[in-house]
């Protein structure tokens, strides 16, 4: 565990970017995740299909798909499918 916490400590001493994209990818992960995952809650708890249908309609959009993509990819988020 010391190995990889001094490794951790000499990546961040030579290229401390590496840091800083970490730490942002940990930071967008922590607020995005349960936000996502409480809109889609919140939607499906609320009687009627309007608002399903919406859903439906927002989650089968490729906008929606590019999004799910690029916060896979660039902040390892995973959204409900």
């Amino acid at each position: 565990m010391d190995a990889i916490a001094l490794l951790v400590q000499s990546m961040a001493a030579k290229f401390p970017v590496i840091l800083a994209i970490l730490a942002m990818m940990g930071v967008f992960r922590a607020i995005l995740k349960p936000v996502f995952v409480c809109l889609k809650s919140i939607t499906l708890a609320i009687p009627g299909e309007k608002d399903d249908i919406f859903l439906n309609k927002v989650e089968s959009s490729s906008i929606y798909k590019g999004l799910v993509f690029a916060l896979d990819y660039l902040f390892s988020i995973k959204l409900i499918k």
